[in-house]
């Protein structure tokens, strides 16, 4: 089906560039089991409360090491993928520093693209679970790069999640700096929520609801997954800033990982190019 598994990733590792073009499979009922083997929930529930009884454990160490070996597997598209995303950061320099009048506009266009490409570094690796389940060598083989830039289709929708977040921390802050800071982590995985369990009729502050839900239930671990992020990133920063290359598509790979483990995924989901039709 995906090749041997006894091959290592050295062997995967020209695979999913070269088979960019096949339709992703769908996710059988044996990935399905496996994925939630660690939280038995009643499908029969709407989504909202299938979210809500998930039980996870915080494996920040895992999650990493899933992200790096997915990155090695796929590292021609993630390593563009980060250049596209850092030219986007340095314009957004250039900007501040040169344009005047001008800059706040441009600085808010380069930061929206950089939201959408965001989006779509969940939308690419969280398509690739579905179609490989918990089999790693699977994942990288249904690897679907032209996934990484779908986020744009998502344009109004990342605009009112990041309105909202943003709303929401601000009144935090608002009433005391502790809420604010919490809730900027609790929300954190709002816009992925929603737009993996949109299809499954998850609504708009739904997604809000569950991501404080979650992450409520290991503040302190999925804490320290966002610091580990960070220090990634920030020691890519200091490897000459060419680190960062490897450091961001790493850090989101870890992300997708743990999001994976700490919310599910919707198998149910429609395929990639109808749900780009239908995502508004």
């Amino acid at each position: 089906m995906y090749g041997s598994t006894n091959s290592g990733y050295q062997a995967v590792e020209t695979d999913p560039e070269a088979a960019i073009s096949r339709p992703l499979p769908v996710a059988s009922s044996t990935s399905i089991q496996e994925q939630e083997s660690a939280a038995a929930v009643d499908p029969s529930l709407p989504i909202k409360d299938q979210l809500y009884a998930r039980q996870y454990d915080v494996a920040v160490g895992k999650w990493l090491g899933q992200g790096w070996r997915l990155f090695k597997a796929c590292w021609k598209s993630l390593l563009l993928f980060s250049i596209v995303f850092l030219i986007l950061e340095i314009l957004r320099i250039v900007v501040d520093n040169h344009w005047g009048p001008a800059a706040e506009v441009f600085d808010t266009i380069f930061w929206l693209c950089q939201f959408f490409l965001a989006a779509g570094g969940y939308l690419a690796p969280f398509a690739a679970m579905r179609a490989g389940g918990q089999d790693e060598h699977a994942i990288a083989a249904n690897w679907n790069w032209k996934l990484l830039y779908t986020g744009f289709f998502w344009f109004w929708v990342a605009i009112l999640m990041a309105v909202f977040y943003w709303i929401f921390v601000l009144l935090g802050f608002i009433l005391l700096i502790l809420p604010g800071l919490y809730l900027m982590l609790s929300l954190s995985f709002a816009f992925p929520i929603y737009i993996e369990f949109k299809s499954a009729g998850l609504s708009f502050f739904d997604a809000y609801r569950v991501s404080n839900h979650q992450v409520w239930k290991h503040v302190f671990g999925i804490l320290w997954l966002w610091i580990v992020a960070i220090l990634l990133v920030i020691a890519g920063f200091f490897c000459f800033g060419v680190g960062l290359l490897v450091a961001v598509p790493v850090t989101m790979m870890m992300v997708a990982f743990a999001f994976r483990d700490i919310f599910g995924l919707n198998t149910a989901r429609p395929d990639e190019d109808t749900l780009i039709v239908c995502c508004y």
